[in-house]
């Protein structure tokens, strides 16, 4: 089966995004055992974003037309991520991979919305 050009670049974005946000809600976690609920915000950013990048890559897998309607879902929850990881992405490597992935993330769905 034939598959979107467009789509292929979702699947790998949000899958490179899902690693990405694993390692910032592993240094997140690591924190809050240590005390610093600093990082607590940015876990919860983190954890939604990776939750909403399963979804799409699955979807833009199977070429779901559901793509269209996840879409913005999935631009929200890497805006909120990057939003929260760029104020420890100076102090935590992890958090500013994470910053990378999500908007790379944004501009592969932003493509397949333009293409409709």
């Amino acid at each position: 089966v034939p598959q979107s050009k467009h789509y292929d670049k979702v699947v790998a974005a949000t899958k490179e995004c899902i690693a990405k946000g694993q390692a910032c809600i592993r240094r997140g976690l690591f924190e809050l055992e240590n005390g610093n609920t600093g990082m607590a915000a940015c876990n919860r950013a983190a954890m939604d974003m990776v939750t909403v990048a399963e979804s799409m890559m699955t979807l833009a897998a199977q070429n779901s037309p559901l793509v269209d309607a996840m879409s913005p879902v999935m631009q929200k929850a890497s805006q909120v991520c990057i939003a929260e990881c760029e104020k420890h992405a100076k102090v935590h490597s992890e958090c500013a991979a994470c910053i990378e992935s999500c908007k790379a993330t944004i501009k592969a769905v932003r493509l397949v919305v333009a293409a409709r």
